[in-house]
């Protein structure tokens, strides 16, 4: 299955949501049971949905069945030593899926360090005063990350095309 980009997970995050507005479901809904149905179907066993979500096989089962009393619907067929996804099943895990990657996607954005980016740029004097300094808060407001840094040579600027440079300007 393809990777859904950031907008769309929005858009599936965003419709979820108004549906559960609209429909007054959002009361019913049973969060665990829908993760332990969304890694059961996934993986395609209570034993492996329950590794991923650190508790035991059976807490999955019944967290399955106690969502499936909730909402009217078999979501598995359970066969001997294997479980076998509904057509109600398939299609509720097949709009699940993308929710939870978007949540997970969502959160390591919020949790992951801001990550600032340098470009260090070694240049004359004349040429920074007069070329690049007056065109450098056009490119900040396009590239907001990069920290832009200038030397201009002097005792305390790097070596040309040292390793402390990105770019030098001659």
């Amino acid at each position: 299955m393809p990777r859904l980009d950031t907008a769309r997970k929005l858009s599936y995050l965003l419709l979820a949501s108004v549906f559960l507005r609209v429909t007054g479901l959002r009361r019913l809904l049973f969060l665990n049971g829908i993760k332990a149905f969304e890694a059961a179907a996934r993986t395609g066993s209570f034993a492996a949905a329950g590794a991923e979500l650190n508790v035991t096989a059976a807490a999955i089962s019944r967290m399955v069945h106690l969502l499936e009393e909730r909402l009217g619907v078999a979501l598995f067929e359970r066969k001997a030593n294997r479980l076998v996804t509904t057509a109600a099943g398939r299609f509720y895990q097949s709009g699940l899926t993308p929710i939870f990657d978007a949540l997970a996607s969502l959160t390591a954005q919020v949790t992951a360090p801001a990550s600032v980016r340098v470009l260090t740029i070694g240049v004359g004097p004349t040429f920074a005063m007069k070329w690049l300094i007056p065109r450098l808060a056009d490119f900040q407001k396009e590239e907001p990350e990069i920290e832009v840094r200038i030397t201009t040579g002097g005792a305390a600027a790097p070596e040309p095309f040292s390793d402390d440079w990105s770019c030098g300007i001659k």
